[in-house]
């Protein structure tokens, strides 16, 4: 059963949509009326869309900025084996695409500068959805004029500000230089706005073993900031001088809504991270005071130690985005069989862990029965 805060109204619409037509970045194309229609789906669409249909790729990328398409020279990166980390090379100038001009391409034009302008803020009566977040657009254009000039670029906000703030919340979070760090990301990306980027994917970034994409900017980020600190050789670091510093990192104890941010961003169920957390630390341990370790992470050197505590949230949240990746489990699966399998690799019985998974059953019912924990509030720490 698909579990939504959608009316049925807005399920029942999302249900006919035909799946195969939804974009990556989740703007779908609608042919099926007298004009060509885009209508991008929200987020809350696309959760549904996945969970009904139970294909986690619909959407996959979910692309937030706008790809710039200037003929300024497009930065190349390649690996350089021999240090595994990776150089700028080269700036390659991108072909210049020719658009011919008719009166099929200044009707669109003339269409989507009326729909800016107009700031669409329309209501459906049925079902009361708000479109100014759906952001629909009707574009009186032949179908067969549908090219590479009209695609998933559509109205995509510039969040240049939005970027630089989350990027130095970031590098407080990880105790690492604002400058430096935005200043590799920019050389890596092409300003943050190379087609890799606009994808999910920065080239010389891992997470775990693994080369992530990121289903949107924030995660993509993360990932990128989050190697940079624990990788920055392989990031293209030939020295760390004046990389790692103490920042004046205000400390946020509301660790529940922590873990609802970061979880979203990842993909991963709030409700799995909060109960892994509280069973094995309760925010309240020594482990966790000493080292900002929440969940009981353990390397092979011995306990992890995090700079910050929002550091070992985070880390937590991918330890567990890890191990699902090895046992082949869907991020929303936290059925008692999932997270049983999670236990025998995460806290394994013969470690001494008989009540592990009656303990994160019973915190993972808990917060599904209180959402209202991960909200932000003015609490200081984390109760049950």
């Amino acid at each position: 059963m698909v579990v939504s805060m959608l009316s049925n109204e807005r399920m029942n619409k999302l249900k006919k949509i035909k799946i195969d037509k939804i974009k990556d970045d989740g703007v779908y194309w609608d042919f099926s009326g007298e004009y060509v229609n885009t209508v991008r789906l929200t987020d809350e669409d696309i959760e549904f869309l996945r969970r009904y249909y139970n294909d986690n790729s619909i959407a996959r990328l979910r692309l937030r900025y706008r790809e710039n398409r200037s003929n300024k020279g497009h930065l190349e990166l390649q690996r350089d084996n021999k240090y595994n980390g990776c150089r700028t090379k080269k700036r390659i100038k991108k072909p210049v695409k020719k658009i011919i001009i008719n009166t099929g391409v200044i009707a669109l034009g003339v269409v989507i500068i009326m729909s800016l302008s107009s700031n669409i803020t329309k209501t459906d009566s049925k079902d009361n959805t708000n479109y100014s977040q759906v952001e629909e657009i009707a574009m009186i254009v032949p179908e067969d004029t549908m090219a590479t000039e009209i695609d998933n670029r559509i109205i995509l906000s510039d969040r240049e500000e939005e970027r630089k703030e989350y990027i130095r919340e970031l590098c407080d979070i990880y105790q690492i230089n604002y400058d430096i760090t935005y200043q590799r990301l920019a050389e890596l990306t092409d300003d943050f706005n190379s087609e890799q980027y606009n994808s999910g994917y920065i080239d010389c970034v891992t997470c775990k073993g693994e080369e992530p994409v990121g289903k949107s900017e924030e995660e993509t980020l993360l990932y990128a900031v989050r190697c940079i600190k624990q990788l920055p050789s392989q990031m293209g670091f030939t020295s760390v001088d004046d990389l790692y510093v103490i920042s004046d990192y205000e400390l946020d104890t509301d660790y529940n809504y922590q873990i609802d941010r970061y979880s979203k961003i990842t993909g991963i169920r709030r409700e799995l991270v909060y109960a892994i957390c509280m069973s094995e630390s309760s925010f309240k341990s020594q482990m966790f005071e000493e080292l900002n370790n929440p969940a009981g992470l353990r390397y092979s050197t011995g306990w992890a130690k995090f700079d910050t505590a929002t550091e070992g949230i985070i880390e937590t949240i991918l330890e567990i985005r890890k191990m699902y990746n090895i046992l082949d489990l869907d991020y929303n699966d936290i059925s008692e069989d999932a997270v049983s399998q999670l236990r025998d690799i995460y806290a394994p019985l013969s470690d001494g862990n008989a009540n592990w998974l009656h303990n994160v059953l019973s915190f993972i019912q808990y917060a599904e029965e209180h959402p209202e924990i991960f909200n932000k509030t003015l609490n200081e720490g984390v109760t049950k």
